[in-house]
């Protein structure tokens, strides 16, 4: 299998990760790469950057067997303002970072958005996204602040800023992007 080339980069769905983790029982490193079909070390690095948001916990495996304890991840407990700050802190700076190639403020969003496994569309100055199985949860949860972040960090490294709505009852969210004033930057 050949790598991809460096223009066919596609940033890995911390979300995705995320989700997984909170699917069900604490995971291993070799179960969360099976069911999301990427490299263990790939895993390893992306749950770094979560351990580090505190938004997963890590924990040794007491199953009994011999040898040296498997490593399982679990969802966090339930946010504090600090998880939440720290979710929007790491999606602004994997927006900023994986929106460099994209032709303008619309285009990043819309690129880092779908590369996190959400479906987004544009209308007029917004990209929504349609049925996010997110848009029922309080604003506050660390999947949204994630996302919301990464269309913050992405919009902005193109001199744009993002106001979010979200309707849950349609389980849709809007980011309207407006740019930045160069004068007021």
């Amino acid at each position: 299998m050949t790598a991809p080339a460096p223009t066919d980069r596609q940033p890995i769905p911390a979300a995705s990760i995320l989700r997984c983790i909170e699917s069900g029982a604490p995971q291993d490193v070799t179960g969360l790469a099976s069911a999301l079909g990427l490299h263990p070390n790939t895993v390893r690095k992306h749950l770094r950057h979560l351990l580090r948001a505190r938004l997963v916990v890590e924990e040794d495996d007491r199953s009994g067997r011999a040898g040296r304890p498997r490593r399982l991840y679990r969802p966090a407990p339930p946010p504090d303002s600090d998880m939440i700050a720290l979710a929007r802190r790491l999606g602004r700076s994997t927006g900023a970072a994986d929106a460099a190639d994209a032709a303008g403020a619309t285009d990043a969003v819309v690129a880092i958005t779908a590369a996190h496994g959400l479906i987004p569309t544009v209308v007029g100055d917004e990209v929504v996204i349609e049925r996010c199985g997110f848009a029922d949860e309080p604003l506050g949860a660390p999947v949204c602040a994630l996302h919301i972040g990464l269309a913050e960090g992405a919009a902005a490294a193109h001199g744009a800023r993002v106001r979010l709505a979200v309707d849950a009852g349609a389980r849709t969210c809007r980011f309207r992007l407006t740019e930045v004033d160069a004068g007021l930057a």
